[in-house]
């Protein structure tokens, strides 16, 4: 009867010990995983402190590096699937990191501004998505329709369909001291990536926009702005009539999985 036993107890020895191991491994894999979201909060820490306007020798060069590497951290730890055990919004605690998503939590886009010391104010930006099978990925943003895809800053992710997984972000970029670029854009989950679209793009001096917003309760997207002044060296010869401004006013709804435009106006005003 004691050789049973004695085996018995062997047996049950030999699987707490496994269990610990194990709990042990797994534990190193989710220390590994923090402690890759901890050096990037490092790196963004001190990145905080750099300024393209700074005297130090090679400024640029170590701004450019460490941006670099930050990103490359960044692409590695959004690209594994560890990250669906956490909020991410309490990884990443640096505010040089600026980060918008969606309200269901399927996209992410996170920005670091490159400090060009210029006004024109561009962005590195990654897209981090969720597809249903369970996929995470991440990759730098970009599209064929506008080189300020790449460069811009996004706000709020709204979601339009559930069932076709598609959303409605707006994007901008500072290009002068003056002007800026403003993008308008669906974003779609599919099996594999992910699909955008570009609804409308605004490249002017600020104050000639006048709206630029989307209501999420009827699904609206609204665009308003001033033709320039004729003189403007960037964006002028719009202006035929003299002693008058030129108005555009344009109203898109999202009607059959896309979005339509169904107003469409222009206007002479008087000059103030």
């Amino acid at each position: 009867m004691k050789k049973p036993l004695i085996i018995l107890i062997l047996f049950f020895l030999s699987i707490q010990t496994y269990g610990q191991v194990s709990n042990k491994n797994k534990s190193k894999k989710k220390d590994d995983f923090i402690k890759q979201t901890e050096q990037i909060n490092a790196l963004l820490k001190y990145y905080q402190t750099l300024s393209p306007f700074s005297d130090t020798e090679n400024n640029f060069e170590l701004i450019d590096s460490l941006s670099n590497e930050i990103t490359i951290h960044l692409l590695k730890v959004l690209n594994d699937k560890r990250i669906l055990n956490y909020q991410i919004e309490t990884l990443f605690t640096e505010e040089e990191l600026m980060l918008s998503k969606s309200d269901d939590n399927r996209i992410y886009f996170f920005s670091i501004d490159e400090k060009t010391g210029g006004s024109y104010r561009t962005s590195k930006t990654i897209i981090h998505y969720r597809l249903s099978n369970g996929t995470v990925k991440a990759e730098l943003f970009s599209g064929e329709a506008s080189e300020a895809l790449a460069t811009s800053t996004y706000g709020q992710i709204y979601l339009l369909d559930s069932l076709t997984q598609k959303y409605f972000v707006i994007g901008g970029v500072q290009v002068c001291n003056t002007c800026k670029v403003l993008l308008a854009l669906t974003i779609q989950l599919d099996k594999n990536s992910i699909n955008t679209e570009l609804i409308a793009k605004y490249d002017g001096r600020y104050y000639d926009l006048k709206v630029f917003d989307y209501d999420s309760t009827v699904k609206e997207f609204n665009y308003e702005f001033y033709a320039a002044e004729n003189d403007d060296s960037l964006y002028g010869g719009d202006n035929e009539k003299t002693g008058l401004k030129h108005r555009y006013k344009s109203k898109f709804k999202y009607i059959n999985a896309k979005f339509s435009e169904i107003e469409n106006f222009e206007f002479w005003d008087e000059k103030e």
